[in-house]
């Protein structure tokens, strides 16, 4: 998983701790409430010299019982999808990003407009956006250093004016 997705998905677990978690693949028996993040969509860009942008676009399912209550299972997810949309939304669409141990790192991640809404009965869908813009390995090599000397034909007194 890409360090970015796995950041919001603890993000989101964080405060949705009762829910197990699948990654990439949904599992017939899978045990509910339960919260499924699959692969995301990501688009490539180039960016300017030294740079390149991809963006993502992630489609998280949350899933409720219906073994009881349709209306209440689907109630229920699109619960959890909003209380996740609004824990982002209140921190002003930053997500901590966090680090392979599960430190937090002290960059955040800018989440465009998160959408929530009712896929199924006991389905809903938290849709996120996000743009991660990387350097190029060689980002470096592509830069140099230009300095200037220029001397002015002008000369000017000490008052500023202009001496022919």
């Amino acid at each position: 998983m890409v360090d970015e997705m796995s950041s919001i998905a603890k993000f989101i677990l964080d405060f949705l701790s009762e829910c197990d978690a699948y990654y990439n693949e949904l599992p017939e028996g899978r045990t509910l409430p339960c919260i499924y993040f699959p692969p995301a969509e990501v688009e490539s860009y180039s960016g300017g010299l030294g740079t390149y942008r991809r963006h993502f676009s992630w489609f998280i399912h949350f899933f409720a019982d219906t073994d009881k209550e349709p209306w209440l299972a689907t109630s229920k997810a699109l619960e959890m999808a909003m209380t996740a949309q609004h824990e982002i939304m209140k921190r002003h669409n930053m997500i901590p990003l966090i680090c392979d141990d599960g430190s937090v790192e002290g960059h955040l991640l800018h989440i465009q407009q998160p959408d929530a809404k009712k896929l199924d009965t006991g389905v809903a869908q938290l849709y996120l956006q996000w743009d991660s813009i990387r350097l190029y390995e060689d980002a470096g090599d592509l830069v140099q250093r230009f300095d200037y000397n220029i001397k002015s034909k002008r000369k000017d007194n000490q008052h500023g004016e202009k001496e022919s």
